[in-house]
C-alpha cells in the first residue's frame, strides 16, 4: 500500500518511496539559491495547491545543449529526487540536475509576455542561448 510503482529498465518495479532532503548550511555554496521573488511564488503555489512541489528537470537539448524544465508536478517523489531549500521555498531534482545547475539562482520573473521561473544565473553554464532556457558546460 505504501509502496510506488516506477520504470527501472522498462519494468515496472515496486519499492517505497525514499525521500532525501537537502539542506545547503553554507552560504558561500548553497546547492540553490532562490530569489525573494521566487520564493514568494512558490509559497503562494504551496498555499494554492498544497501536495504539489516546483520540480526542476535538466536535460539534453535546447539551442545550447542543456535544456531546463520547471514543473508543478503532484506525483510521488522517486527514491532519486532530492528536495532542495527551506522549508516553505523548496524545489525537486535528481542528482543530474542538481550537478549541472549547483549553485545557480533562480528567480520567478512576471513579464508582460510571460511569467515563469527561471535561473537567471548558472556558474556551471560556460555559455546560453538568447531566450535563457538552455545553456553548455565544458
Amino acid at each position: 500500500k505504501n509502496y510506488m510503482l516506477s520504470l527501472w529498465r522498462h519494468q515496472l518495479v515496486r519499492r517505497p518511496p525514499v525521500l532525501y532532503h537537502r539542506y545547503s548550511d553554507s552560504a558561500s555554496s548553497p546547492d540553490l539559491i532562490l530569489t525573494p521573488s521566487a520564493k514568494e511564488r512558490l509559497r503562494v503555489l504551496k498555499q494554492k495547491m498544497p501536495d504539489s512541489y516546483l520540480r526542476i528537470i535538466v536535460d539534453a537539448g535546447g539551442c545550447s545543449g542543456y535544456l531546463v524544465k520547471f514543473r508543478l508536478d503532484d506525483a510521488q517523489l522517486a527514491e532519486e529526487d532530492l528536495v532542495v531549500g527551506e522549508e516553505n521555498s523548496q524545489v525537486v531534482l535528481d542528482n543530474l540536475s542538481l550537478d549541472l545547475i549547483k549553485g545557480s539562482t533562480i528567480d520567478y520573473e512576471q513579464e508582460l509576455a510571460r511569467q515563469a521561473f527561471v535561473i537567471a544565473a548558472n556558474p556551471n553554464a560556460t555559455s546560453s542561448c538568447g531566450c535563457n532556457i538552455s545553456f553548455s558546460t565544458d
